[in-house]
């Protein structure tokens, strides 16, 4: 099961990567997250710990928030808004299928205004 997740988090993840949605720089600062870590998750190894996929659970919440904001807000993408719009909406509905019910207690902890990275590095509502 574990395997599985990890087969479906890393392209997720890769992709806003490479889409510039979670910097790798942002990630260790705001989460503690090492870059051999992610580079695992990535590369779909599977020695990726469980608690690990559980912190990829706010982690790519977070950043799906922050550039869904952003893009919406007209501060990124302007000229492509509607595509960006749309692929986040997609990258959304993979995220909710690989996470499931975890996913919707990020979205209700981001709604409450919960400092994500705090609450992750920190465990501080």
């Amino acid at each position: 099961m574990r395997k599985k997740q990890i087969e479906r988090v890393g392209p997720l993840l890769d992709q806003m990567i490479i889409d510039d949605i979670s910097p790798l720089k942002l990630m260790k600062n705001e989460f503690d997250i090492a870059n051999p870590t992610v580079r695992k998750l990535r590369n779909m190894n599977p020695s990726v710990s469980h608690n690990t996929l559980n912190k990829f659970c706010y982690i790519i919440g977070y950043y799906l928030h922050q550039e869904t904001v952003a893009v919406e807000n007209y501060q990124k993408h302007v000229k492509e808004r509607e595509l960006w719009l749309k692929k986040l909406f997609e990258m959304k509905e993979r995220y909710h299928k690989i996470y499931g019910e975890s996913a919707d207690d990020v979205g209700d902890l981001i709604r409450k205004k919960i400092d994500l990275r705090k609450f992750v590095t920190q465990g501080i509502k």
